[in-house]
Parts: C-alpha cells; sequence; structure tokens
C-alpha cells in the first residue's frame, strides 16, 4: 500500500477471522473452515466446537501474539486431517484460504498488536449479539500504519451505502469510535 501503508483489502475478512484466532486457545484442524459466525452463534457440527460465549470472550481477552500466530497457521493450513460426524467418515483438507486466499499471517500478528484485546474484544462481544446479521457490511479495506487503523468503504460512481453497511457503522463504527474513512471513486 502507498505511503507506508500495510492491511487488507476484503471486508471483514482479516478483522473476522483474526477474532475467531484469538477466541480458540488452539484452533483444531476442523476449525480451518469453519466461519466465526457459526462459531459464536454455536451452529456447528461437533459438540464440542459449542463454545459458550463466556469461553470464547475470554480466551480472545487471554490471547497473545503467539496464539495469534499459531492460530493463523493452522487456520491456513492445507494439511489433510481425518473427520468423523456419526457414520461419516473422510479426510479434508480445507482451510480458512480457501475463503479468504489473500490472508496472510503478517496481517494477522500486525492488526493484533495494533488494536490490542481490549478493542478486539469490544468487537466480538458486539458481533456475538447477533453473528450472522453482522459478518455482513465490513468495510473494503482494513489498513494500518504508525498507531492508526482505518476502515475504509469504497464507493464507485451509483454505489450506495447497504443497509448492511450502515449497520455497522451504527452498531460498531459509531460506538467502539473505529477510525471510519468513505473513499468515493471519481471517474474523470
Amino acid at each position: 500500500m502507498a505511503e507506508g501503508w500495510r492491511g487488507y483489502a476484503g471486508e471483514g475478512g482479516l478483522i473476522l477471522n483474526l477474532i475467531k484466532a484469538m477466541s480458540i486457545k488452539k484452533v483444531a484442524p476442523r476449525h480451518r473452515s469453519v466461519f466465526v459466525e457459526a462459531i459464536y452463534a454455536q451452529n456447528v457440527a461437533f459438540e464440542e466446537d459449542r463454545f459458550s460465549p463466556e469461553a470464547l470472550l475470554a480466551a480472545l481477552s487471554q490471547a497473545d501474539r503467539k496464539q495469534v500466530a499459531s492460530n493463523y497457521d493452522m487456520l491456513a493450513s492445507k494439511k489433510s486431517y481425518p473427520i468423523r460426524n456419526g457414520i461419516l467418515s473422510g479426510n479434508c483438507s480445507s482451510s480458512m484460504l480457501d475463503y479468504f486466499p489473500e490472508l496472510e499471517r503478517w496481517m494477522f500478528v500486525e492488526l493484533y498488536a495494533l488494536a490490542g484485546n481490549k478493542l478486539l474484544h469490544s468487537i466480538a462481544a458486539k458481533f456475538m449479539e447477533d453473528p450472522y446479521e453482522y459478518r455482513r457490511g465490513w468495510p473494503d479495506i482494513t489498513m494500518w500504519k504508525d498507531d492508526e487503523i482505518r476502515f475504509v468503504e469504497v464507493k464507485t460512481p451509483g454505489d450506495n451505502m447497504r443497509t448492511s453497511q450502515k449497520i455497522i457503522i451504527n452498531e460498531f463504527v459509531k460506538p467502539l469510535g473505529l477510525n471510519y474513512w468513505l473513499a468515493e471513486i471519481q471517474m474523470a
């Protein structure tokens, strides 16, 4: 990115997967392709993956750089692992990168270091209230430089704010004081 800015362009992919990496002390292979909203809503296939809301937020509060990096490695892994659910069994090699191929380890580590447990806990606690609603509408770009994090929504001519984007602004940006920018593309 220009002028020393670093970040990720992919709506909520980075922040939501970082929250997932922080919310589970040690991510299991079966978590690699499970979306964070399913974990937070307890809408998961395996009983052992039904973490209580308190446990998710407690793990997130206690997460450190080592946990974030280690869990990123597991989430991004494509190593095959066995699955068993009732009478069904087989192998799986899916990962977070199947859905968010541009995510990289340094993004998790740097955003975690800059945002910190307190802000990410505040975002996760609000997210937990309605995970399926709050998974949509995140700004297009999450970027940072020095001590500043920006959330940037990009609009082209004729592109209007969607309801889900307005919800994110009203439920997260304003109450949490997130640094939100609207970038409007002008056609020459």
